[in-house]
């Protein structure tokens, strides 16, 4: 399929596409945090697969070599469309203290998914670069031009604020519940 996507071939193409699009468009909505911007990255991900593909050594895992574009892809649109929500608070003290919630394990995925893309995106990208991405703070920091401990801290943040949202949240339906 890689040696047929080298050589223009129309079929080897489309099998990469509908392999890979499913988790591809994963990682461009879970740092975007939208649908339709996730569906444009998408796009221009897989163009920039196909112009690029000859690039790829075969050392390492292709679908690595993949997530790593569509990672790069959504870091870039985040950079070039910086919205409010993606303001630094410092190093200030930070609790590391929030207790999970009761009835946690009720959340349905949609829920969580929405609660996590209503974090600011800089708390988002760094959730979701290390716990489903799989990586390290040192790694995220290269990535994200920040230091470690930045990165060490959006995590904790966004931990606390999804707790703490999650826990709003099923409060609220303990109480729509009691009705």
């Amino acid at each position: 399929m890689i040696e047929g996507c080298c050589n223009r071939d129309m079929g080897a193409r489309e099998e990469l596409y509908r392999r890979y699009l499913p988790k591809m468009f994963g990682v461009c909505y879970r740092l975007t945090g939208n649908r339709t911007i996730a569906e444009d990255l998408v796009h221009d991900g897989f163009m920039k697969v196909f112009v690029k593909i000859k690039e790829y050594k075969g050392t390492g895992s292709f679908e690595g070599w993949l997530r790593r574009i569509f990672i790069n892809i959504s870091l870039d649109y985040l950079k070039r469309n910086k919205r409010e929500s993606t303001l630094d608070f410092g190093n200030s003290h930070v609790v590391d203290d929030v207790k999970e919630p009761e009835g946690l394990d009720s959340l349905g995925y949609i829920e969580l998914m929405n609660e996590i893309n209503r974090l600011p995106d800089n708390y988002r990208v760094v959730l979701t670069l290390y716990c489903v991405e799989g990586y390290n703070h040192e790694e995220i920091a290269k990535l994200l031009k920040i230091t470690s401990k930045t990165s060490k801290n959006r995590l904790i943040r966004a931990r606390n604020m999804m707790m703490e949202r999650i826990g709003e949240h099923l409060n609220a339906a303990k109480l729509s519940s009691m009705n």
